[in-house]
């Protein structure tokens, strides 16, 4: 069994490198695309105010419970010329959903469409952490 493995990379030894360093490649695209925002980012934003939070699970998830002051916009409905959505690309927001899946995409399409100061708070669980932060 080990000869024929070793006769494997032998033939196959380049195929396997390169198997093996486009598997790192992807694996770290998606590690950094649902990468959520440190604690003290989404604390910062909270605290200076005047960011946009945005649920971007479904109407029914969200009709069930948010967080503080944040507006519903599923990510499946984000367009640039959605009239939730603030006219200066530089506006602080923070998304967050249930898993932190839409809202990792959410967070492509914002900045896909020149959105600059957009953080993922991944899940509401985490962002929730941040309400006592929340000025009223």
């Amino acid at each position: 069994m080990f000869e024929t493995i070793k006769q494997q990379v032998q033939n196959n030894g380049t195929n396997i490198i390169m198997f093996i360093v486009i598997g790192v490649l992807a694996f770290t695209m998606i590690r950094k695309m649902m990468s959520t925002a440190s604690d003290d980012d989404i604390r910062k934003y909270i605290i200076e105010g005047n960011t946009l939070v945005i649920d971007v699970r479904s109407r029914a998830e969200y009709a069930g419970g948010s967080f503080p002051g944040a507006i519903n916009i599923p990510h499946n409905e984000i367009t640039p010329n959605h009239p939730s959505l603030p006219k200066d690309k530089s506006h602080k927001m923070i998304v967050f959903c249930a898993s932190g899946m839409r809202s990792s995409t959410a967070l492509g399409v914002l900045n896909g469409i020149g959105y600059s100061n957009v953080l993922n708070a991944g899940t509401l669980g985490n962002i929730s952490r941040f309400a006592r932060y929340k000025k009223h």
